[in-house]
């Protein structure tokens, strides 16, 4: 699902007794990994901002749908939303497709879309592979799709103002003044270390290269408001000076964050955000993908010092969820991307009844080392794909 500003979904729910069990929160820590290897998550980065919807991998990808879910792209009224719909869906074929071996075709698996919450869960017709979450986000023409043995969540927003042609950041944060605790605005408002807006800016300037490389990539402007090449002064517009673009990104990872837990949960309901509050340490920082990481590689991102000085946790009506893990990340360049895992077993009931019961049992081990602390670094593996990849799976 897209994020949007005007929405915020979640319910109340139960936890079984793993999730109450209490826990030390823990930052992730982004090791180099290969896509085949057994990391607790897995993000696949897709830009569909310039496939043309005549392009053969458009036919190849809605091939892969089952016919409800063609018509549930159709049903989109712009083109732009349409491609996202497309390749959120087929994104997840493909790789279901691939973790049971190509037993069946993508548009044969069963994706539970209706009566698990609006939280789509796949439904293996045995125990011959083992269980995959997934969760989709999707944002500025980027897709993003997260799967793991875990329960998993993710949402992803593009560092700029909404409407920033016409509006500073002081307008846009009072427009949303109730999303947030007055303990998180004084956060967001905080100064913000040089060497974060660095890392910001970096990841502004990569997309602003792939932009001028003929990739993809947004407008970024200058200091001085116009449109300039790539440089270390590079500001979004809509945003007037390095402290306001560092207020903007803390306010983009405390919404990513909200999002992504209560994706996690598998809820469609709303509830009113301040019920949450996000609580991270002034030294955390979404992690940075390296500048050549292409369509054939993983994340290589890593900060050994997180393990040592805590991570992200959130709170619910004032109690911490503290089985739930997050990590951020300017993954692709120039968004900001929060991942939240937790044991299958935390899971919002609704979305839970669809899991096979084998699946629930098999992660016990799992679910017990997270609640014995015995994991000191959680992995993350990170990859570019291309819609005509997705497409291929069509033919295989």
């Amino acid at each position: 699902t897209q994020s949007t500003w005007g929405n915020f979904t979640h319910s109340n729910y139960s936890h079984s007794s793993s999730a109450r069990h209490p826990v030390q929160s823990s930052a992730f820590v982004v090791q180099m990994s290969s896509i085949v290897s057994l990391p607790l998550v897995h993000l696949e980065l897709c830009d569909v901002a310039h496939v043309d919807m005549k392009d053969a991998c458009i036919t190849q990808c809605r091939a892969m749908l089952t016919a409800q879910e063609r018509d549930d792209v159709d049903r989109y009224r712009f083109e732009s939303d349409k491609k996202l719909a497309l390749a959120s869906r087929a994104m997840v074929r493909r790789r279901l497709n691939t973790h049971t071996h190509g037993v069946m075709a993508p548009h044969e698996l069963v994706i539970e879309r209706q009566r698990s919450g609006k939280k789509p869960v796949w439904v293996p017709t045995d125990g011959t592979h083992p269980f995959l979450h997934f969760n989709v986000t999707h944002d500025s023409g980027c897709v993003v799709l997260a799967h793991s043995s875990l329960l998993v969540g993710v949402d992803t927003m593009r560092i700029h103002v909404p409407r920033g042609g016409s509006r500073g950041v002081c307008e846009f944060f009072k427009s949303l003044h109730q999303s947030f605790t007055s303990e998180e605005w004084q956060y967001i408002r905080s100064p913000t270390p040089p060497h974060h807006l660095a890392a910001c800016r970096a990841s502004l300037n990569r997309q602003l290269s792939c932009a001028v490389g003929g990739g993809s990539g947004t407008s970024v402007q200058g200091s001085s408001g116009c449109v300039c090449g790539v440089s270390d002064d590079a500001l979004p517009c809509g945003v007037s000076d390095e402290q306001e673009l560092g207020q903007l990104t803390k306010f983009m990872m405390l919404w990513v964050m909200k999002e992504a837990y209560v994706k996690a949960l598998g809820t469609g309901l709303y509830t009113d955000p301040q019920r949450l509050q996000c609580r991270l340490p002034p030294s955390y920082w979404p992690h940075t993908l390296p500048a050549t990481m292409g369509s054939a590689d993983s994340a290589v991102a890593t900060d050994a010092s997180v393990a040592s000085r805590g991570g992200p946790e959130i709170l619910l009506d004032g109690q911490c969820q503290q089985v739930f893990r997050f990590v951020h990340l300017f993954a692709p360049a120039g968004f900001v991307t929060c991942v939240c895992v937790a044991p299958p077993s935390c899971a919002h009931e609704v979305y839970r009844q669809h899991i096979p019961a084998w699946a629930l049992g098999s992660t016990v081990e799992l679910e017990q080392q997270i609640a014995d602390r015995q994991l000191t670094l959680t992995d993350v593996s990170v990859c570019s794909v291309q819609l005509s990849d997705v497409a291929r799976c069509a033919d295989a």
